[in-house]
C-alpha cells in the first residue's frame, strides 16, 4: 500500500464557510480531487428520507491543517456515498495510519441549522482491531438524516444517535447513525410570514434594529430573527434591512432574482 506525506497545506485548501457548493443531483458523488484511489478505504453514506436540500462539507484533519475533500449541495431524497482515502501520516510510529475527517451537514435553506461530526476515523487497511483481533479492511458510515421544522431556539439543536456498529468477517467496520437536522421553516426576508417579501418586512427590520441599538431591546421570535438576516452574517443591522427593500424593488420591477444576487451586488 502506497503512502505518501502532504508538506504546506495552502490556504487555498482551508476551508471557509463561504465556500461555493457543487449541486450533486445523482446519486453518484465524484471523486475529490485530493483523493489518493489507490488509497481509497472507507466510505461516508449520506441517506437523504426528503426533499429539503442539504449541503456537505468534508474536510480532511492533517497537521499542517485542513483539506477540503467535498463541498457537495444534495437536492433530492436518495443514497449517495462520498469515498475516502487513509492517511498518509504516522505520527506515533506505530506504522498503523489512521485518517481523521470532519463531517459538516447544514440546511441549505436555513443556514443556521447544522450539524458537524467530528473525528470521522478511517482505519487504513491491515489495521488490526485490538477489541476483536480482526484486521480492519474497510471503514463505512451510514448517515441517516432527518429534517424536521420547529418553532424555538430550544428545538433548533440538531442531534444524532447511533444505531449500530458492526464489524464482518472480511473486516469491514460499518457504522450507522440518525442525524436529526431541526430547522425554522421560514420564507427569507418575509419577516410578518404573510408569504411575500415587501416593503413592511423592510420597515419591521428597521424598527426592530433601531429599538436594539437604542438599548430598548428585540421584539422578534426565532424565526423572525432568522427570516431577517439576509445577509446570513449572523445578527441583524440596517443593511439587512436595505436588502429586503431592494429585493421587494427587484422583484416588483419583474426581475428574476434570488437572495444570492442581492448579497452579491448591494
Amino acid at each position: 500500500m502506497k503512502k505518501y506525506f502532504t508538506f504546506g497545506v495552502t490556504s487555498a485548501l482551508i476551508v471557509g464557510a463561504l465556500l461555493p457548493t457543487k449541486v450533486a443531483s445523482a446519486q453518484d458523488i465524484d471523486y475529490s480531487a485530493y483523493l489518493d484511489t489507490v488509497d481509497i478505504s472507507g466510505t461516508f453514506t449520506i441517506v437523504m428520507n426528503d426533499e429539503r436540500p442539504i449541503t456537505v462539507n468534508i474536510v480532511k484533519n492533517t497537521p499542517d491543517g485542513v483539506i477540503s475533500y467535498y463541498e457537495e449541495m444534495l437536492e433530492e431524497s436518495g443514497s449517495y456515498t462520498f469515498y475516502l482515502d487513509s492517511c498518509e501520516f504516522d505520527e506515533d510510529n506505530t506504522k498503523e495510519y489512521i485518517s481523521s475527517y470532519t463531517v459538516t451537514i447544514q440546511n441549505a435553506v436555513d443556514v443556521t441549522c447544522y450539524h458537524k461530526l467530528e473525528d470521522l476515523i478511517i482505519y487504513d487497511p491491515g489495521f488490526l482491531s485490538e477489541e476483536i483481533g480482526i484486521t480492519i479492511t474497510n471503514t463505512d458510515y451510514i448517515c441517516n438524516v432527518n429534517s424536521t421544522s420547529v418553532t424555538t431556539a430550544a428545538e433548533h439543536i440538531s442531534t444524532e444517535s447511533t444505531l449500530d456498529v458492526m464489524m464482518t468477517d472480511d473486516g469491514t467496520y460499518t457504522q450507522s447513525f440518525d442525524l436529526g437536522l431541526f430547522y425554522y421553516d421560514f420564507l427569507l426576508g418575509d419577516v410578518d410570514d404573510n408569504g411575500t417579501v415587501n416593503v413592511r418586512d423592510a420597515y419591521s427590520v428597521m424598527v426592530e434594529t433601531a429599538n436594539i441599538n437604542a438599548g430598548i431591546g428585540g421584539s422578534f421570535t426565532d424565526i423572525q430573527n432568522v427570516a431577517a438576516d439576509v445577509n446570513y452574517d449572523g445578527g441583524l443591522t440596517i443593511q439587512d434591512a436595505y436588502k429586503i427593500m431592494v429585493y421587494y424593488s427587484e422583484i416588483a420591477a419583474g426581475n428574476d432574482i434570488d437572495w444570492d444576487y442581492i448579497n452579491e451586488n448591494y
